[in-house]
């Protein structure tokens, strides 16, 4: 889970995997921690950028998932 994002930052499964055991536990503050870090890593990667949104949402957290996305959009060059 998270030693396997933290070890290899490019597996995007690894963080959303890990962020997902965190929340299962009752921890949301690690698994936001998980999504930031692996977005940190990731900038450009719409599928975990996707995933924090939709976790932030689960939570009724509408802005912080905007913020998410929006941050997302600004760091990911149009094609």
């Amino acid at each position: 889970g998270q030693r396997a994002a933290a070890e290899c930052p490019n597996q995007i499964e690894a963080f959303i995997t890990a962020a997902k055991a965190y929340d299962a536990f009752g921890r949301p503050a690690g698994a936001a921690r998980v999504f930031a870090d692996g977005l940190e890593a990731n900038p450009q990667n719409v599928a975990l950028a996707t995933a924090y949104a939709d976790w932030l949402l689960s939570r009724g957290e509408r802005r912080q998932a905007v913020a998410v996305l929006r941050r997302y959009v600004r760091d990911t060059p149009s094609s």
